[in-house]
């Protein structure tokens, strides 16, 4: 079993995996956060498309995304704060240091 590359130590499959898979949606903000950067580490780029704010999500570039992605070396997620975002919210905010170490 994989380790989920989100940080929590978890099993990819029951964490971040079942939300990329489609199993299920992220409840949280921070969830959602977390998967999105495991899709960018595993250049799941269906996923970032469909997690993409429907008001932006014509102007976002799949093939330079999942280039990015694959480019790039992942070296981790921290989370340094929520608000809000939790599973009885419609609008959450998260804080994060996660970036890859080399852009294209």
């Amino acid at each position: 079993m994989a380790s989920c590359p989100c940080g929590t130590g978890h099993d990819y499959g029951a964490c971040c995996g079942r939300f990329i898979e489609g199993e299920t949606a992220a409840p949280t903000a921070e969830a959602l956060m977390r998967s999105r950067y495991t899709a960018y580490v595993r250049a799941h780029i269906d996923y970032i498309t469909e997690t993409h704010d429907p008001s932006t999500r014509a102007d976002h570039d799949e093939e330079q995304a999942r280039a990015w992605a694959e480019e790039s070396e992942w070296l981790g997620l921290e989370i340094l704060s929520t608000e809000a975002g939790g599973a009885d919210n419609s609008h959450g905010k998260v804080e994060f240091v996660g970036s890859p170490s080399s852009t294209p």
